[in-house]
């Protein structure tokens, strides 16, 4: 199953934590990165039915 895009808002959330902690620099272990992550799979945009389990997850691009 194909994940939704990506929303206006998760873009902005996640391009000011690319540019704030260098994703090429860190790893998908950083808290920041963690964080957002958990932050991403929260938020009540997407409904649960269309999401799998590398959903917004600190180690895909989905």
């Amino acid at each position: 199953m194909k994940n939704p895009e990506w929303t206006k808002d998760e873009l902005i959330l996640a391009l000011d934590l690319y540019f704030r902690v260098n994703p090429r620099r860190n790893t998908k272990n950083h808290p920041e990165i963690i964080g957002l992550s958990k932050l991403l799979n929260e938020l009540p945009i997407h409904p649960k039915h269309l999401i799998d389990e590398k959903f917004r997850t600190t180690n895909s691009n989905r």
